[in-house]
């Protein structure tokens, strides 16, 4: 067998893996953005989708409440790719908190020579800033709106105008994006610890993972599985479909 090709491309993230700089900068390449991403995209895309549809909503009812409101014109203050009841804590997060993290992913399924499907649940969480029983009440109207937002965009809206044309779902091999159940409730980093009204939904993404042929991943595979036929007679070779055809002579 041949040796694999010097760089590869599968489900949108190239391979070996390179050093992209700290994730948390501005100016420098998300990290994230190129391991996984399809969650980052997904992410931005949802930040968006939420800072068009219910931002002065937001800042109209979270100043208000005196609860620190947002900046104006912004539903989303800060995102994250992580569990953030791991670390609840109002000095580690700006809110509204939008997350997006994968919980499980189930093994590549359908599988020919050039793709595979793979499926993998994520949780999204919008969480509110601490509030009171009386001001949970406005909190969770924005919620309840945020979520039915979030699937009508999913399911209606296109995600070309993510950075700028293109489609980078598409790009990272996002197949399908589906919403499942919601749960509206209250976080707490703790017993005693301030109340942070909650969205978490179950998001199932399946993607397409196809290698970039352009890289001579076809070429590498070709070649294997010419090795392994370990002289036969190969008459006939499809780089598109990655199948090799040799003669079986029947005695």
């Amino acid at each position: 067998m041949t040796a694999p090709p010097a760089r590869f491309k599968i489900g949108g993230v190239w391979f070996p893996l390179r050093g992209t700089g700290n994730d948390q900068t501005t100016t420098g390449v998300s990290v994230v953005r190129d391991v996984d991403p399809g969650c980052y995209y997904l992410l931005r895309f949802f930040e968006r989708v939420l800072n068009w549809g219910i931002a002065d909503g937001v800042s109209a009812v979270l100043p208000a409440m005196g609860a620190g409101g947002p900046a104006q014109g912004l539903a989303v203050q800060a995102t994250t790719t992580v569990d953030p009841m791991v670390w609840l804590k109002a000095h580690t997060w700006r809110f509204p908190l939008l997350a997006l993290y994968p919980v499980t992913e189930e093994p590549a399924r359908d599988r020919t020579g050039t793709w595979s499907q793979t499926t993998t649940a994520y949780k999204l969480a919008y969480i509110l800033p601490p509030m009171t029983t009386d001001q949970a009440e406005h909190g969770f109207a924005l919620l309840t709106a945020a979520r039915r937002l979030l699937v009508l965009a999913t399911e209606h809206f296109g995600a070309s105008t993510i950075d700028g044309g293109g489609n980078p779902l598409e790009d990272a091999g996002v197949n399908t994006v589906e919403f499942n159940r919601a749960e509206y409730g209250v976080l707490q980093s703790g017993e005693g610890a301030a109340s942070y009204p909650s969205l978490v939904a179950d998001v199932v993404v399946q993607y397409r993972e196809e290698a970039d042929d352009e890289q001579g991943v076809a070429s590498a595979y070709m070649q294997a599985a010419i090795d392994s036929l370990d002289g036969a007679d190969v008459i006939g070779v499809d780089t598109a479909a990655f199948t090799v055809t040799a003669r079986s002579d029947v005695g």
